[in-house]
């Protein structure tokens, strides 16, 4: 998760407000949807959705 986490803050950084996010209808059956919850999450909380 911090991987993630970093990974998330250093594009958004890099990017906003150009970035297009984007998720597909359905998430691999190992996926854990916490982790795309917690991106929509945190585009939201700075302002970057």
């Amino acid at each position: 998760m911090d991987e993630l986490q970093e990974c998330v803050e250093k594009l958004v950084e890099l990017f906003h407000p150009r970035l297009v996010l984007g998720v597909s209808d359905e998430v691999p059956p190992p996926a854990d949807i916490e982790r795309v919850r917690w991106v929509s999450e945190y585009c939201r909380r700075t302002g970057a959705s």
